[in-house]
C-alpha cells in the first residue's frame, strides 16, 4: 500500500505507483494526457509494453503502473506540470530539484514542458557557478538539457581547469549523477593535450641543458670544451623547484594529479637560479630560461580552447528549439570558448 495518494485528474482512470517499494506514492492522472506529453508514455500506456495490456487492466480490477525506479517527489512535481497543476514555486527551485526535474524530463522525452521556466532557472543557476561548493556537473546536465551553450562553455571551462585526477575519475565512475554523453571524456582528453603542452617547454629546456659539446649550448657564453657551470647551476636549482612542486621527474600528462590551474601555478613560480655576473666578465642573468619559459606557458594559456564538439552544438541547439529559447544560427554559434585563464 502506498504511502499517499494525489489525484492530479478529476477523471483519471490511471494511477501512478512511484518510488520503491515500502515508500511509494501513488499519482491518479489521466493516460492520454501522459501519452500526448511524453513518447514514452505513450509506448508504455498504448504501445506492446504490459502495462498497456487490457487483459492485465482487466485482471487488476484497476489500471496501475509502477514506476519503482523513479523518485515519488520529482515525478509528482513533473505530473503537476503537464497536468496544469502548479504554482509560482516552480520559479524558485532549487538547483538539486532543478537537476532532478532535467533528468526526469529528458527519461521521458518531455523537456518542452519547462518552457515557461527555463530563463529564470538558466539565469539563476549562472549566478551559482562562481561559489566553489556548488555541483558542477548537476550545473553541466542541466545546461545540457536545457540548451544553454554559455552556461555549458562556462562549466565545461571550470571542470577542464579545476578538476584534479581524482574528480575526473570520481565524475567518469560516477553513475548517481547524470552527466552528458562523452562530455566528460572529452574534457578529460583536452586536459591531457593542455598537460603535455604546458610540461614540454621543461623537458626541451633539460634536454638543451644536458647538452655535451658537440651541439650549441644554453649557456651564452659556452666556449668550447669549457665548463658547464652555468648549465649545472641552471638545472640543479630546475630540479630542485620541480621537486619541490612534486613535479620531478617530469610526469607523463596522464600520471599527473593536480589540476591544470594548479598546475599552471606551481610552474608560475618555479625558481631558477642562474650563476650572475661570473667573474666580473660574463652577466650570465642572460642566461637565466625564466622569462622564457613564463612566455612559452602564457601563450600555451593563451591558446587554451575547449571547442564544442558538432554532436554537443547540435543536441543543445535543438534542444534551445524545442524549449522556444532565442534559437543562434550555425554561424553565431561558436565552435570554441575564447575566454583566457
Amino acid at each position: 500500500m502506498s504511502l499517499r495518494t494525489f489525484r492530479l485528474d478529476p477523471w483519471g482512470d490511471l494511477t501512478l505507483r512511484i518510488g520503491p517499494d515500502g515508500a511509494t506514492e501513488d499519482y491518479i492522472v489521466c493516460p492520454r494526457t501522459l501519452a500526448r506529453t511524453s513518447p514514452v508514455f505513450e509506448r508504455m500506456l498504448y504501445g506492446d509494453f504490459a502495462e498497456a495490456d487490457p487483459s492485465t487492466r482487466a485482471a487488476m480490477g484497476e489500471w496501475i503502473v509502477r514506476l519503482p525506479e523513479d523518485k515519488p517527489v520529482t515525478m509528482g512535481l513533473f505530473l503537476s506540470i503537464i497536468h496544469g497543476s502548479y504554482d509560482e514555486t516552480l520559479r524558485n527551485l532549487s538547483l538539486d530539484k532543478i537537476y532532478d526535474l532535467t533528468v526526469v524530463v529528458h527519461y521521458y522525452d518531455a523537456t518542452k514542458v519547462l518552457r515557461p521556466w527555463v530563463e529564470v532557472w538558466i539565469n539563476h543557476i549562472a549566478n551559482l557557478v562562481e561559489d566553489i561548493n556548488t555541483p558542477m556537473l548537476k550545473v553541466l546536465w542541466i545546461a545540457w538539457e536545457l540548451g544553454a551553450i554559455p552556461l555549458f562553455q562556462t562549466v565545461s571551462r571550470y571542470v577542464l581547469l579545476e578538476f584534479d585526477a581524482a574528480d575526473f575519475a570520481d565524475a567518469l565512475s560516477c553513475s548517481s549523477i547524470q552527466t552528458p554523453p562523452g562530455v566528460l571524456e572529452h574534457i578529460h582528453s583536452v586536459r591531457e593535450d593542455i598537460l603535455c603542452s604546458l610540461l614540454q617547454p621543461f623537458r626541451d629546456l633539460i634536454d638543451h641543458l644536458l647538452i655535451e659539446d658537440e651541439k650549441p649550448r644554453w649557456c651564452r657564453h659556452a666556449v668550447w670544451m669549457g665548463p658547464h657551470r652555468c648549465e649545472s647551476i641552471i638545472l640543479g636549482s630546475l630540479t630542485w623547484s620541480l621537486c619541490r612542486a612534486k613535479l620531478w621527474p617530469l610526469p607523463e600528462a596522464p600520471d599527473v594529479y593536480d589540476s591544470i590551474a594548479a598546475i599552471h601555478t606551481h610552474l608560475s613560480t618555479l625558481t631558477i637560479h642562474d650563476l650572475g655576473k661570473f667573474e666580473k666578465r660574463e652577466d650570465h642573468s642572460i642566461c637565466n630560461p625564466s622569462a622564457t619559459i613564463g612566455s612559452q606557458i602564457q601563450t600555451t594559456l593563451s591558446r587554451l580552447t575547449l571547442p564544442l564538439t558538432r554532436r554537443q552544438r547540435e543536441y543543445m541547439e535543438k534542444q534551445e528549439l524545442v524549449l522556444g529559447r532565442k534559437h543562434k544560427s550555425p554561424t553565431q554559434v561558436s565552435d570554441i570558448d575564447d575566454r583566457r585563464i
